[in-house]
């Protein structure tokens, strides 16, 4: 048996064996209660190690030592684990291409490790195509006895709400949402139980950051016409207006006003990102209406960036985001005055760096 220094062997040279003398340093990349969704038996415990190799393995933890174990092992952690198994990988719902897999009993040895470990990485990904994702998930198999677990990353192009079904004597509830890939493919995907919750809840968190105006897109127009008393989108009816927020059923009729629709591009010292700019919050920003500034131009079209414009790039601003309802890009809901992010600061808010919206399945 091949022994890394300090008498650990490697996670790619671990296979079956009669009499199980193995000794692994490894870190928990993640960590589930693996269970069946349809009527809602528990396997037991799995997790994904990873060693300073980059070597993946799925570890199982059986039910009857769940209780034991689920306290003591923390995803993200590294530890040294002795007195295992390692068997045939079951081939079913299994997360990583490694043909065998550990098997944690009531002899395996487990010691945490607090030093030294940065080595380790922290995640491992076995990334495909959104095409390739059917038959991993056995979506060819009628009997769905071969699932396996796979990765895939994408932009979130639209969640639906909680949704919850019955099932025999209890309950499934689950968050959908539908990803898109770099090509423009998009995938379902279901968030089950606590975790569509969280990812649900997500949808409507703020943000801050700190940026620099670098682009801003007037090839799709700089204002819209909006309601006189809400920010919506005003609909039209020949000659006439109405907004389908204020009064969806009677469709009353409504003076529209012009507002900003800024499709801006910001960047900072980490990353670049999309931020749509509307109303008021763009207004702070140029210091005029757009009422006023349609005005005071006569030889720009709707499509054209007028000076008043383009005279905010290049300036710095710290705007509070969110996930947008129908876009789901981050919109602005408050540009922050010095006064203001003092403020919130000592508050105990946050400060993000930019980031797009993106998610790993």
């Amino acid at each position: 048996m091949d022994e890394a220094e300090g008498g650990f062997t490697p996670v790619s040279q671990l296979n079956p064996s009669p009499e199980p003398r193995y000794r692994v340093r490894v870190r928990i990349s993640r960590m589930w209660e693996s269970f069946n969704p349809n009527n809602g038996t528990v396997f037991g415990l799995d997790t994904l190690l990873i060693d300073d190799e980059g070597g993946a393995m799925q570890a199982r933890v059986h039910r009857k030592g769940k209780k034991r174990l689920e306290e003591r092992l923390i995803e993200g952690k590294v530890y040294t684990l002795s007195d295992f198994e390692v068997c045939q990988s079951k081939g079913n719902y299994i997360k990583c291409r490694n043909p065998f897999m550990m098997n944690i009993g009531a002899r395996t040895v487990v010691d945490e490790i607090d030093g030294g470990v940065n080595m380790i990485p922290l995640h491992h990904f076995d990334f495909v195509d959104f095409g390739d994702v059917p038959p991993l998930m056995g979506c060819n198999n009628s009997s769905l006895t071969d699932i396996n677990f796979t990765d895939v990353i994408g932009q979130v192009v639209e969640v639906w709400p909680i949704q919850q079904v019955p099932k025999k004597l209890r309950v499934i509830e689950f968050c959908s949402l539908r990803i898109q890939d770099f090509s423009g493919k998009e995938l379902d995907v279901t968030l089950y139980g606590k975790l569509g919750h969280e990812f649900y809840a997500e949808k409507d968190a703020k943000f801050l950051c700190t940026s620099t105006l670098k682009e801003i897109d007037c090839t799709q127009g700089w204002y819209y016409l909006g309601c006189v008393h809400c920010r919506q989108s005003i609909c039209r009816d020949g000659s006439e207006f109405w907004c389908s927020q204020c009064d969806p059923v009677n469709k009353k009729r409504k003076r529209p006003v012009l507002r900003y629709k800024l499709n801006a591009m910001v960047e900072d010292d980490t990353a670049t990102m999309n931020l749509m700019i509307f109303a008021e919050e763009a207004q702070g920003l140029i210091g005029i209406t757009a009422e006023e500034l349609l005005k005071e131009i006569t030889d720009y079209g709707r499509c054209t960036m007028p000076a008043a414009i383009s005279d905010i790039l290049g300036s710095t601003h710290t705007f509070q985001v969110a996930v947008g309802n129908q876009s789901l890009s981050f919109v602005v809901k408050w540009v922050l005055d010095d006064d203001e992010l003092t403020l919130l600061q000592h508050s105990g808010s946050v400060q993000l760096s930019v980031q797009a919206t993106t998610i790993l399945c």
